[in-house]
């Protein structure tokens, strides 16, 4: 088990609570909102992938994401998130990313509309006895993506989006027979291509 910091917790706690306590603000009128924002909040499910370069080989990774986004203004969100990306199908390299998130909309084209997005927080990570990952440590990240979204239904928009994102941490992986212990620590970049929902 990673060392926890109390602090990363409390603040995404707290942002979590401070969204949740804003859920009866005043909303304008169904006839007032543009067709990008249909309700005061806005959930986000995205999968991707994380493409890219390790050691001169090429490397790639899964990644999912669960957003829930309060409405600030007619064309700007902000919340939090949580997920998982493996950055490499490696052992150590999978994290659990808790960020704080701000999204924006920006008109329209054709029926697209453009948006850009970005997250910063702690990505955690976790002892792995099948990997032998003995100890675990996980580290700050962040995202930055620009992206299009598009009507499928009423209350439902597809997302796609492009990006870069960015992880820090370290493994320790034990070797049962040989007694052996291999510590990275690494800096972990990638491109992010993502697509999901909006609802």
């Amino acid at each position: 088990m990673p060392k926890l910091k109390p602090y990363i917790i409390g603040s995404f706690i707290a942002a979590v609570l401070l969204l949740s306590l804003s859920a009866n603000a005043q909303v304008p009128p169904e006839a007032e909102r543009p067709d990008t924002a249909a309700a005061a909040w806005e959930q986000q499910l995205l999968i991707g992938l994380l493409p890219g370069s390790s050691e001169s080989s090429f490397k790639i990774g899964p990644a999912l994401q669960y957003s829930l986004l309060r409405r600030l203004h007619d064309h700007l969100l902000v919340g939090a998130s949580a997920g998982v990306s493996t950055y490499e199908m490696d052992a150590g390299k999978t994290f659990y990313p808790l960020t704080l998130e701000a999204k924006g909309y920006v008109g329209e084209v054709l029926n697209w509309i453009p948006y850009y997005s970005a997250g910063f927080g702690y990505g955690f990570a976790f002892r792995n006895s099948w990997d032998g990952i003995s100890e675990a440590e996980g580290g700050w990240c962040w995202r930055a993506s620009l992206g299009m979204s598009r009507p499928l239904e009423e209350g439902v928009r597809l997302l796609m989006d492009a990006g870069f994102q960015y992880q820090r941490g370290s493994s320790v992986q034990s070797f049962t027979f040989s007694n052996d212990r291999f510590t990275q620590e690494f800096t972990l970049q990638r491109i992010s291509l993502r697509v999901g929902l909006a609802f």
